[in-house]
């Protein structure tokens, strides 16, 4: 099973092999992960699956269903457009000049496709091409909505703890925070405690380390869902977060 984390340099997974061994590895993009992972591996990630194609508040409703766990920390969730405006975030952009066409047009279509009318944060729309992504994987094989789930560290961390984290995860105080909850659950100290692969920050590991132990969570039948039922968008892939 693996938890995995968008992050500069593609994607960041804690993996923990049939065997129980763990790891860290550092892949460029989604597919070559799925490829490197047994063909039944259960995988959650902290990336969006599921665009709706018209949002009613403030984001999809998996998003809204979060955000009143998390409390200070419910700043963490960003809302997610309708599929057409993350779709016209594609990329890649040839210069930053396409790149802001790109975001003009996705906030132009987000508010269109919103009740109330809203736009794209810019921290929304740098997810988009992640986003799309794993879209692309899980509509050319649907079977892997079966066992690629969308998940979220801060709403799996606030479930172990039984309270939200107190400190924001890019300062030390919220690095060592979160650090002490998934050694004190069970994660391997080697995980950790290993080098960290280039082209991830420490709380990329971290909350890839976090979706491990929700993995396991899942596995073992006791994973939440955030809506309980899903919603599914226009390809039936489902609209929900797994913590």
């Amino acid at each position: 099973m693996a938890g995995v984390d968008g992050c500069r340099g593609g994607w960041i997974a804690a993996i923990e092999w049939p065997d129980g061994a763990c790891g860290l590895r550092l892949f460029a993009g989604f597919a070559a992960l799925l490829q490197t992972v047994p063909p039944d591996a259960l995988v959650l990630v902290d990336m969006p699956i599921g665009l709706p194609d018209q949002i009613r508040g403030p984001g999809r409703a998996a998003e809204q269903a979060a955000r009143p766990h998390l409390g200070a920390r419910r700043g963490s969730v960003f809302s997610i457009p309708a599929r057409e405006a993350v779709e016209a975030g594609r990329g890649p952009f040839r210069d930053r000049a396409t790149r802001l066409a790109a975001y003009r047009e996705s906030c132009r279509l987000a508010r269109l496709r919103s009740a109330p009318p809203s736009a794209v944060s810019i921290q929304g729309f740098g997810l988009f091409g992640k986003i799309l992504e794993i879209d692309d994987l899980l509509r050319a094989d649907p079977t892997l909505a079966e066992r690629v789930l969308e998940s979220h560290p801060e709403l799996v961390l606030t479930g172990l703890a039984g309270a939200p984290c107190r400190y924001p995860k890019t300062v030390r105080e919220g690095a060592a925070e979160r650090r002490a909850i998934l050694l004190a659950h069970g994660l391997p100290a080697g995980l950790a405690a290993a080098p960290r692969p280039c082209g991830a920050a420490e709380d990329d590991r971290l909350d890839a380390c976090a979706l491990l132990l929700a993995a396991r969570r899942a596995q073992a039948g006791r994973i939440r869902r955030f809506p309980d039922p899903p919603e599914r968008d226009r390809y039936d892939l489902p609209i929900t977060i797994h913590a």
